[in-house]
């Protein structure tokens, strides 16, 4: 069975910010291009700049240089089919596959702020595991 979904976290600095879910992680098997909709955006380095979003009114963090793969921003919703393959933001874990990203829409504001309020250039390492214990790999 393949997995449908991935669940991660974002760790600004040393603290958690908040969980993460995203469509699953591709397997050896599968080609290594991230497909929107269907797959989480592979481990790597991205450089995160806040951009105004038409679809969503508002500014945004988004991850740029996902090969082949045009905008990913962090942005709440409750399910993975929520995710269109961007980052969904929440706090607490539900069912499997779901997070409470959809009554956290303050989560996406804080990001911004955080980020227009340091100056950048901005980083997000994506890895496939992480321990939150030893913050290693």
């Amino acid at each position: 069975i393949l997995p449908t979904h991935t669940e991660g976290v974002l760790i600004i600095g040393d603290r958690l910010f908040c969980l993460l879910l995203e469509d699953h992680v591709r397997t050896l098997l599968e080609a290594a291009d991230k497909v929107k909709g269907y797959t989480a955006i592979p481990a790597g380095t991205y450089q995160v700049v806040v951009e105004h979003s038409a679809k969503f009114g508002k500014d945004m963090a988004e991850i740029k240089g996902v090969e082949n793969f045009g905008e990913a921003k962090y942005h709440c919703g409750n399910t993975v089919r929520d995710s269109l393959g961007c980052p969904l933001m929440g706090k607490m874990r539900g069912l499997e596959g779901t997070i409470s990203g959809g009554v956290m829409a303050k989560l996406t504001e804080k990001l911004v702020e955080l980020l227009k309020a340091n100056r950048g250039p901005h980083w997000v390492q994506i890895v496939e595991r992480f321990s939150l214990n030893t913050g290693r790999n």
